[in-house]
């Protein structure tokens, strides 16, 4: 456990001064001699066995950049050389042979080189790569091109340059860069040491007050098979720290989607998770609730000022609900956050640095705002790294008895009644129904059920009534397809259950009296009391 800094050593050299350097500083760091894939792929098996034990990452060129894309939520710290220190590499070559080329990873900037190869007098060809494998490709355009010296970073580069047959020069960061990074790492720590006294009751509080994620994948109710085929796929996103954009028409479970990946993830469900809904931003409050406020910035700003989304979720997931409906004015804030992680209160001049996963989900299509002109086009990229578009209940109605039965145990439990499921004849009632407002709207109808019901006997009777409430009275299409109010069309199932849902669905229709409906459909009372008791 105590490893907090890992510094990233392309080669030996650069072992020997790391180790110089903090022993000067009175300093432990653990020091990884490899680089590119493998150093990410070490560093992630180190964090899988102790999530808590990694802090700080010093590392420098496309190994950096590596693991800035699989571990967003670890702190890094540059190491890289300085313009004298390329000077110097650059001086070398040009002892060496005449034709250069230099490796440049593609996070850096080539134009320093590019001005400082003018002013030595010096023609180098600049070869930019992200990974090892274009880095490969690109030694043997080099041989083409009759380049003769190779200016690098690392063992592994120069291994390659010597079986390529050609000079190689290390541009590598000297001491005082190290020490420099170093420092900071040391800087990081402390401060994050100091801020984590008052940290336990802060987050316990935050917890306490609501802002904790409930639900796992293990809530949701599904046998779809193109459901299943999400879920499997968000979960794979789910340990991950980029954005994720869910997708889905209200009602389809976005939030609790959102709680899911919160919980799944191993370092973040320990964390808060906030949720807020974007359509309730007032203009005028706006970024108080964003940024939060410093005590004393405008009249009524309570003492000690207040955090702000992004600082109560830190560590944590900040949900962005119904993004779609946050004004264009707007955007423009919440986008400057999630390229630079970092806020400032109203009224303060000191800089929150954020760690936040950002889950955002609309029941719009984002691309079709942005086509309009209502939504920003940055934005919606920095928000739709990762996508899921979840589908609606009528395209998988073999999870609605299911879900049924679900909510109908849970609300047995919540109001002490005894419904626990309902017949086959209703449950293939309810999915055959559209469901405009989906499973939200399938809940309500149950609970509403389970309400008004004593009994299981009785709860197949209300629901059969309820249904023709909800999709008849209001409106709603009752059937998959377009109904006509002098029509009943029920179930295919048994000959009883069928005449028991017709003569069910009449009264409630036609609103008689048991008298009344007996005499119209030509049958006895006793007949008509044994059909609408028949279960």
């Amino acid at each position: 456990m105590l490893t907090e800094i890992v510094v990233t050593s392309p080669d030996k050299e650069a072992t020997k001064i790391i180790e110089q350097v903090q022993s000067e500083l009175n300093m432990f760091v653990s020091i990884i001699e490899t680089s590119f894939e493998s150093a990410v792929s070490l560093i992630k098996d180190i964090i899988t066995n102790d999530p808590d034990r990694i802090k700080v990452i010093l590392s420098g060129g496309a190994t950096l950049e590596l693991l800035r894309q699989e571990l967003p939520f670890i702190q890094m710290i540059s190491i890289h050389p300085t313009e004298y220190e390329v000077i110097l590499a650059l001086d070398k070559a040009k002892a060496t042979g005449e034709k250069i080329g230099l490796f440049i990873a593609g996070t850096e900037d080539p134009t320093v080189v590019r001005q400082l190869s003018y002013v030595l007098g010096l023609n180098v060809k600049i070869y930019v790569y992200k990974s090892w494998a274009e880095l490969e490709n690109h030694m043997e355009e080099a041989r083409n091109d009759g380049i003769q010296v190779i200016l690098g970073v690392g063992e592994r580069i120069k291994n390659l340059v010597k079986r390529y047959g050609l000079v190689y020069v290390s541009v590598s960061a000297g001491e005082k860069t190290i020490k420099n990074a170093l420092t900071q790492a040391r800087n990081f720590l402390e401060a994050r040491l100091y801020s984590k006294v008052q940290e336990p009751k802060h987050k316990s509080e935050l917890l306490a007050k609501g802002f904790r994620a409930k639900y796992t994948f293990n809530d949701i109710i599904y046998v779809n098979r193109k459901m299943a085929a999400i879920i499997e796929k968000t979960k794979k996103y789910s340990n991950t720290d980029c954005t994720i954009l869910i997708r889905g028409e209200s009602g389809t479970g976005k939030e609790l989607l959102a709680q899911s990946i919160h919980n799944e993830h191993y370092v973040r469900r320990k964390e808060p998770f906030v949720a807020v809904n974007c359509a309730s931003f007032d203009d005028n409050l706006f970024k108080s609730e964003l940024f939060g406020y410093a005590e004393g910035s405008f009249t009524g700003a309570i003492k000690g000022g207040k955090p702000g989304l992004f600082e109560l979720a830190n560590g944590g997931t900040l949900f962005l609900d119904e993004i779609g409906k946050m004004k264009f004015e707007q955007q423009s804030n919440l986008l400057r956050v999630l390229q630079e992680k970092e806020v400032r209160r109203i009224g303060s001049d000191r800089v929150v640095t954020v760690d936040v996963r950002i889950i955002a989900a609309s029941n719009e299509d984002l691309t079709e705002l942005v086509r309009r002109g209502t939504f920003r086009e940055d934005l919606y990229f920095r928000l739709s790294v990762l996508k899921v578009v979840l589908p609606p209940l009528r395209e998988r109605r073999e999870d609605i008895p299911d879900q049924v039965i679900l909510f109908a145990r849970k609300f047995s439990k919540k109001y002490s009644k005894t419904v626990n499921s309902l017949p086959p004849y209703v449950l293939k009632r309810l999915s055959n129904l559209d469901w405009p407002g989906n499973s939200r709207q399938l809940q309500n109808l149950v609970e509403r059920c389970v309400v008004l019901a004593n009994n299981e006997k009785d709860a197949s009777t209300i629901m059969l009534e309820l249904i023709d409430e909800e999709f008849v009275e209001n409106n709603f299409s009752a059937d998959s397809k377009d109904g006509n109010k002098d029509k009943i069309s029920v179930c295919i199932s048994t000959l009883a259950e069928m005449n028991t849902e017709i003569v069910r669905r009449m009264r409630a229709t036609a609103k008689l009296s048991n008298s009344e409906l007996a005499l119209k459909l030509g049958i006895s009372r006793p007949t008509l009391s044994k059909m609408l008791n028949y279960n």
